[in-house]
Parts: structure tokens; C-alpha cells; sequence
């Protein structure tokens, strides 16, 4: 019954606030796994970034081959105009 007095210097309550407590090694793993995770998610934010580097270049390069060859290429070049170009076009470009 002396276990049950709240006025007890030794009561089991105050010896098991000792246990609540981590001692150092359980902290110092906790702190690894904190540190592991840590570099786990800034491996994958810069593995992220780099997808949406190489997803936005890709981009840009398809739009870029999509515009020149959107060009239209010019066919009309002759230098010559009035009768010189009708006679070319009727006898075509000279060898």
C-alpha cells in the first residue's frame, strides 16, 4: 500500500519519467535517420528539377524544329523580271 501514496519519494511514477527520456544513443540514431532522410529528399527535389529541365529543353527544342520547318522556301529566286523571267519560266534556267 505504500506504492499507492502519492506523498511516496519513491513511487514508481518517478522512476518511470527516467524511461520517457532517450538516452544518447537512441537520439544520436534518431538524428542519423533525420540527417538520411534529409538527404533523401534533396536527392529527389534535385532528381525532380533536373526531369523538368530536361522535359522544358525537349520542349523548346520540338518547338524550335516545328518553326523551321514551317518556313516556306522560297522557289521564285531568278534575278531576272518582266521578259527575261517569262522566258525563263517558258524555257526554264539556263545550264
Amino acid at each position: 500500500m505504500i506504492e499507492d501514496d502519492p506523498y511516496n519519494e519513491d513511487s514508481s511514477e518517478e522512476q518511470s519519467t527516467d524511461d520517457e527520456y532517450p538516452n544518447d544513443s537512441e537520439t544520436f540514431e534518431s538524428s542519423n535517420f533525420s540527417d538520411d532522410f534529409a538527404s533523401f529528399i534533396t536527392q529527389q527535389q534535385q532528381q525532380i528539377h533536373q526531369m523538368l529541365l530536361l522535359a522544358v529543353l525537349a520542349t523548346t527544342k520540338a518547338i524550335m524544329l516545328a518553326v523551321e520547318s514551317s518556313r516556306p522556301i522560297p522557289y521564285h529566286m531568278s534575278i531576272l523580271t518582266g521578259v527575261g523571267w517569262v522566258s525563263e519560266l517558258l524555257n526554264g534556267q539556263p545550264s
